[in-house]
């Protein structure tokens, strides 16, 4: 049974060993993993940074937008301003052209008075209407220029999904290490417990067997000794000699 148990605890050093080794190299597995996903934090981190500083740069070349606006509504304004002109103007040139006296005091209109009027009025028509047409070169400048601010807010937006994007990817990893870590953890924790409580248990068990193969050894001692002295025939007659008076008394 001892020698039983001899083997036992051999072969299972042995299969702790052999399982310690396992063990390690899951967790050197593990480390290995683990400062994979940190290099691949670390580059969703630095791409977030520059994404950032991207977005800084567009926003600092969207400061012009809100004068662009305030210039639009400002020639929308003169254009409507111009274009009530043309049309008081060229209502002025109908009277003149239809009337050769005035509608309320009936006075008459010198003809060279109506002739000047009506080139006056054209004039200023000619000149109102090329200033529409400048206003609308300057409108078409401004709303292009408001375009290329609509490029750079959806420029902006690209940038800060992919933050959003990278920092989903950065919390997922984080989690994914926490876990190898507490798997790690773990195996560290259940090699040490079953190596300790299976050598303490086998050690118990030798101990056992050791106590009884003593008492066995001092028991058969004990018996050989006895088998010894009674053998004797000196001893015989001793005991037959001390002890036999006795029984006679009886």
């Amino acid at each position: 049974a001892i020698n039983l148990v001899n083997e036992k605890i051999i072969l299972h050093q042995k299969f702790l060993q052999e399982q310690t080794k396992d063990i390690q190299d899951k967790i050197r597995e593990n480390i290995s993993k683990i400062e994979e996903n940190k290099k691949l934090i670390s580059s969703l981190q630095e791409n977030n940074i520059s994404l950032k500083d991207k977005i800084r740069e567009c926003t600092a070349g969207l400061s012009f937008e809100e004068d662009i606006k305030k210039q639009i509504v400002t020639v929308e304004n003169i254009i409507s301003k111009l274009t009530s002109n043309v049309t008081k103007y060229k209502k002025e040139m109908n009277f003149y052209s239809e009337h050769d006296a005035c509608p309320t005091c009936h006075q008459e209109i010198v003809e060279s008075f109506k002739l000047t009027e009506i080139r006056v009025k054209s004039d200023k028509v000619e000149e109102s209407e090329r200033g529409i047409e400048q206003c609308h070169n300057t409108l078409a400048d401004l709303r292009e220029q408001l375009n290329r601010g609509n490029t750079i807010h959806q420029q902006i937006s690209e940038y800060q999904t992919q933050i959003h994007k990278n920092e989903a990817s950065i919390e997922a990893i984080g989690q994914f290490i926490k876990q190898i870590a507490n798997e790690s953890i773990a195996l560290k924790t259940a090699d040490k417990t079953i190596s300790k409580n299976e050598i303490e248990s086998l050690n118990r068990e030798l101990a056992d067997y050791n106590t009884q193969k003593e008492k066995i050894i001092r028991d058969r001692h004990i018996y050989e000794l006895g088998t010894i002295f009674l053998k004797d025939s000196g001893i015989k007659s001793y005991i037959i000699k001390q002890y036999l008076p006795l029984i006679w008394l009886l």
